[in-house]
């Protein structure tokens, strides 16, 4: 735990600041009590495996396991099903991705994959927080735009733990106000029995975070199925059959009295085709409006044109001028 304390100067001053490389042994070092803390309680927990040397049980913890699984769980029951509790850990992310096919296998596979980059330093609401974070009180509207990129860094790195909370929230609110309010992804499980429900009518999404290697900011994956979509895998395999039985029917390779049938594969795969392409076309055609549209409406009049304020934004970046003025499509 870090503490801060208001200087002469009325900045406040956080223990470690300077220190680039605390907050990663501080991390280590809480991986190390949980790790220590799931070691105490499983031996209390499992009398079964007291016997065994502690060194095996704690390299288990620290290293992972590797081999057969029955083995390991013959020999340290319970085990396996602990290590999914533990961050980053094998286990863990194995659980994630069983958890995931789960959802696939009982509501269709995905069909968009999203990824978000954070840029901290092109966001006033993120300066603004920096801002008073380092001086104690709130960021004059007219303060100038942070164009040195090693003071920048180093402020970010000062107050990591409060930006990443921020920029974890703040990414969770745009995917639930783009993924749920918009694409309608029901934003907790829908209760009932999921057997009766329409697959086609569902929708999920799955997120991880990860910290880039340059700037330590954070990027999203999000893998997610849109509700009222077709489901991807079977469009596949009929756009697949269809090209199979049209190279057959080039070949005449044709049963007898299959001809009907084989034509209409190669109908419904071509159908099949069409929507995928206009799917696609919808979410890259996707445009912004001056005012509020029903979802099957489209006014070309009332379409923001990006590359209209794209000039000015990039004018604006070079002159150190972006403010809460600038268009918030922007910003």
């Amino acid at each position: 735990m870090t503490s801060k304390y208001k200087m002469a100067d009325a900045k406040y001053k956080w223990e470690y600041a300077d220190d680039e490389t605390h907050l990663m042994f501080q991390y280590a070092r809480l991986i190390e009590l949980m790790i220590q803390a799931k070691t105490t309680w499983y031996l209390q927990q499992s009398p079964d495996v007291a016997h065994l040397p502690m060194d095996e049980v704690i390299n288990a913890f620290k290293e992972g396991v590797s081999g057969d699984e029955s083995v390991i769980d013959s020999k340290m029951p319970g085990l396996s099903s602990l290590f999914m509790q533990l961050p980053n850990s094998r286990e863990r992310w194995f659980s994630e991705r069983l958890g995931f096919e789960t959802m696939a296998r009982d509501f269709g596979d995905h069909n968009i994959f999203l990824t978000i980059s954070n840029d901290p330093r092109s966001t006033y609401d993120t300066r603004a927080l920096l801002y008073q974070l380092e001086h104690g009180e709130e960021m004059p509207p007219d303060h100038p735009y942070e164009r040195n990129t090693q003071r920048f860094t180093d402020l970010m790195s000062r107050f990591a733990p409060q930006m990443s909370i921020y920029l974890c929230r703040k990414t969770k609110m745009f995917l639930k106000a783009f993924l749920s309010d918009i694409c309608k992804i029901a934003e907790k499980e829908v209760p009932g029995d999921w057997m009766k429900r329409d697959k086609a009518a569902e929708g999920y999404y799955w997120a991880r975070v990860e910290f880039t290697e340059t700037r330590g900011v954070q990027h999203w994956h999000v893998l997610a199925k849109l509700p009222n979509v077709l489901d991807t895998a079977l469009l596949g395999r009929m756009i697949w059959n269809s090209r199979v039985v049209r190279e057959e029917i080039k070949h005449q390779n044709i049963k007898p009295g299959k001809e009907a049938a084989a034509w209409d594969i190669v109908e419904a795969g071509l159908l099949a085709s069409r929507y995928v392409t206009l799917f696609a076309d919808s979410i890259s055609q996707a445009s912004f409006y001056s005012e509020h549209m029903d979802v099957d409406s489209h006014d070309p009049g009332k379409v923001i044109d990006i590359e209209k304020l794209r000039p000015e934004f990039v004018r604006n970046y070079q002159q150190d001028n972006i403010n809460m003025s600038t268009h918030p499509l922007m910003r």
